[in-house]
Order: structure tokens, then C-alpha cells, then sequence
């Protein structure tokens, strides 16, 4: 057997194992402490990073607004990043140390293990539902006030080519709008080039996370305005990226 073939089959069979073990005690221990049953969502994406030999390096650790204490009430804050690849979640996962929830599209609640996972301890969102939206805030604003920090890709979907993001979804600063708790930006660089759309087998290298200084959405009178301070805080970030990688 050669060597790529091989290591297919390790990372495959490592995630797929992983997955179904790590979701389904997470979902145990979540009976106990939500937070801790998180911790195993970090470790998840620590060791699938590990096998498929993928570093992640954070710069602007100093940008997070986070308290003495994962719990502090003043904590909770949400995190807007670009999304060009499946390792984009890996990245966030295993580099931000804290305790985060994601904003996961409603569809991934079908998915075994992984979807059972995302219902119980995450924040399921439909796009265009109205029910869904209220529940969306009042689960979001459930998690902040307890301190945990908010992921969420405003693109929607990966961005699959080269060039600008997506136009940004305003629904996604709805949270941060009601909650009045900062917006973080995060840039995810390199992401793309070791994992593209409709690549099982991720190459071996670095991803780099690049955290802005957050943004106050009170400081906007609306939700364009706060879409497009976060667009432009993002993509001064990618572009830092194109300067060093030059």
C-alpha cells in the first residue's frame, strides 16, 4: 500500500471514528455542564488536525474581549469569519481556546451523531423561517449571557474561488445588534489551499487565524451598517495575509 493511500484512509477512518465517539460523549456529558461537553468539541478538532498534520497559529489573541474567566458574564461575544473550506471549523475549533458555540444551518440536524450533537449543545438556524430567527436570538443571547463566545460564517456557504468574500447575510449580526455584545472579526488564511470544496483529504501545512479588534455594533444605527464594517474589518485582515504571503 502506498504512502498517500494510506494516509487517506488513516484521516478518513480517524474522523469518522472521532466523530461518532467524541459526539456521542459529548452528548453525555453535556447532561452535566454544556461547557464541558464543548471542551470535547475542542478536542475533536485538535486531534483530526493532528492526524491529517495541520497546525493552526493565531495572531491577535489580545483583540478578544474575554474576562478573568471562561464564565464571566462580560465574556460573551460573537465571532464573524470567512468560510472557504470544511477545515475552516477545525481551525476555529482547536485555535480560539474558549468555549464556543456554532451557528449551524438547520439541514446539518440530520446528519447522525454530528447533527445530534449540533441540536443539543449548539444554535440551529433555518434562513428565511420567522419562528426560527426568534428562536435563533433567544438561544444566542441564552449563550452569551452565559459567557460563551458565538461563531458564525455571515457568507452563508463557503466561498469557493479566489477574490472578495460574499456579500455578507445581515441575518447573522441580528444577535449582535438585540445583545448589543461586541462582533470579533477573524480572518482565516491558508484554509482553502490545504483542504478545497469537494476534498476529502487535506494536504499537510499552517493555518493561520488573524483576530481584528472588536467591532461595538451600538455604534451603528443598523444591520447594513454593521454588515459592512464587518466585511471591511475582515477583508483588511485577508489582505494582511496576501502582504506577509508576499
Amino acid at each position: 500500500m502506498n504512502v498517500p493511500l494510506f494516509r487517506s484512509i488513516l484521516v478518513l477512518s480517524f474522523y469518522g471514528v472521532s466523530t461518532a465517539v467524541l459526539s456521542l460523549l459529548s452528548l453525555l456529558v453535556s447532561v452535566w455542564s454544556e461547557e464541558r461537553a464543548r471542551v470535547l468539541t475542542r478536542v475533536w478538532a485538535e486531534a483530526n488536525l493532528w492526524i491529517a498534520g495541520i497546525k493552526v497559529e493565531v495572531e491577535g489573541n489580545e483583540n478578544l474581549p474575554i474576562g478573568s474567566s471562561a464564565g464571566d458574564d462580560e465574556c460573551g461575544f460573537i465571532i464573524a469569519a470567512n468560510h472557504t473550506s470544511a477545515a475552516d471549523i477545525f481551525a476555529i475549533q482547536a485555535g480560539l481556546r474558549l468555549d464556543l458555540c456554532w451557528v449551524a444551518r438547520a439541514s446539518l440536524l440530520r446528519k447522525p451523531f454530528m447533527g445530534w450533537h449540533l441540536k443539543r449543545l449548539h444554535i440551529p438556524l433555518s434562513r428565511g423561517s420567522v419562528g426560527s430567527a426568534k428562536s435563533f436570538i433567544q438561544a444566542g443571547t441564552c449563550k452569551l449571557d452565559s459567557g460563551t463566545a458565538v461563531v458564525v460564517f455571515p457568507e452563508g456557504t463557503w466561498k469557493e474561488d479566489p477574490g472578495p468574500m460574499l456579500p455578507f447575510k445581515k441575518g447573522s449580526f441580528l444577535l449582535a445588534r438585540t445583545t448589543k455584545r461586541p462582533i470579533v472579526p477573524v480572518a482565516i488564511i491558508g484554509s482553502q489551499d490545504l483542504l478545497p470544496p469537494e476534498t476529502l483529504i487535506p494536504k499537510k501545512g499552517t493555518i493561520t487565524l488573524r483576530i481584528g479588534s472588536p467591532i461595538d455594533p451600538d455604534q451603528f444605527t443598523d444591520l447594513d451598517q454593521i454588515a459592512e464594517e464587518t466585511y471591511r474589518a475582515i477583508s483588511e485582515l485577508l489582505e494582511m495575509g496576501t502582504e506577509h504571503r508576499a
